[in-house]
C-alpha cells in the first residue's frame, strides 16, 4: 500500500478528496426485483400446464402496466439458456414500500409459482448508450 500503514488514521486531505468524489456521484436510486422460481414451479419439459400459460399471460401484462407507469426500467429472464423460471426486474420507485407492493402483485408470486427478493440499488458509476432505431423496430445497445 505504497508504505502506508493500514491502520494509520485518514488525514484531513483525503477526507476532503473522497468528499469530492462522492459528490460527483449519480445516487440514482433504482430496486432490484429478484423472482425466483420455488418448488411450486412446473416442469416445463414435459409441455406448460394451462394455469401455467394464463399466469404468464398476467405477467406479461403486470410489466406491460409498470412500463406504462414509468416504474420498469428493464425486465427479462435469467439465465433462460438453461430453462424459464427466474427473472430480474429493475424498478424505478421512491421507496420499498412501493416496490413492496409491486412485488406483491406480480402474478407468478401470486399464483405461489416464484418467491421475489427486493433489493435497493443506488447506481453511481457506468454508462449507458442506447440507439433506437425505429423503422427497423431495433434497439442498438
Amino acid at each position: 500500500m505504497n508504505g502506508v500503514e493500514r491502520t494509520t488514521p485518514v488525514t484531513d486531505e483525503t477526507m476532503a478528496a473522497l468528499g469530492v468524489e462522492l459528490a460527483r456521484m449519480r445516487n440514482w436510486q433504482l430496486w432490484l426485483l429478484d423472482m425466483t422460481p420455488n418448488e411450486q414451479w412446473p416442469d416445463l419439459s414435459t409441455g406448460m400446464p394451462e394455469h401455467f400459460a394464463a399466469t404468464l399471460i398476467e405477467h406479461l401484462k403486470w410489466l406491460e402496466q409498470l412500463e406504462a407507469d414509468d416504474a420498469l426500467v428493464l425486465s427479462g429472464p435469467i439465465d433462460l439458456d438453461t430453462g424459464l423460471g427466474p427473472g430480474l426486474s429493475i424498478i424505478r420507485a421512491s421507496t420499498r414500500e412501493e416496490v413492496e407492493a409491486m412485488s406483491a402483485s406480480e402474478p407468478f408470486a401470486r399464483a405461489g409459482y416464484r418467491t421475489n427478493a427486493i433489493r435497493s440499488w443506488t447506481v453511481n458509476e457506468g454508462s449507458l448508450n442506447v440507439r433506437v432505431r425505429l423503422m427497423a423496430n431495433k434497439i442498438v445497445v
